[in-house]
């Protein structure tokens, strides 16, 4: 396909480590995109020792240039590949600020969280703690970790699963929404700590305060809100 294309000497951009077999195969050069630290990651052992071997064999490919979205993926990414280059995530401010018609949420006050359900990135029993505080101004951690389960968690804590939709559903969100803040129940570890969080650029572009754990890039950002 790359030899009808008239593709003589690609380079190849890669985000998935496992890309690298394509870069040993033809021969490309390539640029690595690293996002996440994914040997960080909560995975089955079997994925995990996939990245690795994904990742080692990155120190024998032809890479060109290897582009980090975060300060801690330059501090925690191999020496053996070539020089990091930083370049941090971003959002199109003025298409966030685009009022478009509500999508399908519950009526009244929200405060969407939208990504899919990883628990390796979002803490479910914080995520549902704050509907309760709000109810009748009591502490109840604990509660909705105990709920069983995300979906458990969101319905004993006053959420709703919506589940998936349309791409632009994200950027529907984010400015329709009539809560006066936005939140980011995110984990702590090493794995968060690789990011640089989408969501604080889009939660900023609307002018938003946030309640946030101290995860990465919300932490260090020195915004007010």
């Amino acid at each position: 396909m790359a030899g009808r294309l008239g593709f003589d000497d690609p380079i190849l951009w890669v985000n998935d480590p496992v890309g690298a077999t394509t870069l040993k195969v033809t021969g490309w050069a390539g640029l690595y995109d690293i996002t996440d630290d994914w040997l960080e990651a909560e995975r089955t052992p079997a994925e995990h020792a996939r990245l690795v071997r994904d990742e080692d064999a990155f120190l024998c490919a032809p890479v060109l240039v290897v582009v980090v979205c975060s300060p801690g993926l330059v501090a925690t990414q191999s020496p053996g590949l070539s020089a990091h280059t930083l370049v941090r995530n971003a959002v199109d401010v003025e298409e966030y600020r685009v009022r478009r018609p509500r999508p399908d949420l519950p009526e009244g006050p929200v405060a969407p969280y939208l990504r899919a359900r990883f628990t390796d990135r979002i803490d479910v029993g914080c995520a549902w703690t704050p509907p309760r505080l709000c109810e009748d101004g009591e502490p109840r951690a604990g509660q909705a970790r105990a709920a069983g389960g995300w979906s458990g968690a969101a319905e004993g804590g006053g959420g709703v699963v919506v589940g998936p939709g349309p791409k632009d559903r994200r950027r529907c969100c984010v400015p329709c929404c009539s809560t006066p803040m936005f939140c980011r129940p995110h984990v702590v570890t090493s794995f968060t700590d690789s990011l640089d969080p989408i969501k604080l650029y889009e939660y900023q572009a609307v002018g938003r305060p946030v309640v946030s754990t101290p995860v990465a890039g919300f932490r260090d950002s020195g915004d007010p809100r």
